[in-house]
């Protein structure tokens, strides 16, 4: 299980976990949607501001993470202004028996 926080300052973020791959609409107000596609075996299920990846191999929960991180990184903007984005909170673990 890992968790990514969803940071928006100005414009609010949708975020749609759909059937292989997170849907991020009006990220900083564009008009198209981003997609970050999942790795198979991977779900992901949206809480409010927090996007949860549930899978079985550590892996590939860290590499939907990337991927959704990916999707969301803002280019040729200041870095320490523009904050937007979907951020790996809580790495992924290994989720004990009976927990």
């Amino acid at each position: 299980e890992a968790r990514m926080k969803i940071v928006a300052a100005h414009f609010p973020m949708k975020v749609q976990a759909k059937e292989g791959e997170i849907q991020i609409e009006n990220f900083l107000g564009e008009k198209y949607p981003r997609t970050a596609p999942l790795v198979a075996g991977v779900t992901a299920t949206v809480e409010g501001e927090f996007v949860i990846l549930t899978g079985l191999d550590i892996e590939r929960v860290g590499q939907s993470a990337a991927n959704i991180e990916r999707a969301t990184r803002i280019r040729n903007y200041d870095p320490r202004v523009f904050q937007d984005g979907i951020y790996l909170v809580q790495r992924a673990h290994v989720k004990e028996a009976g927990a």
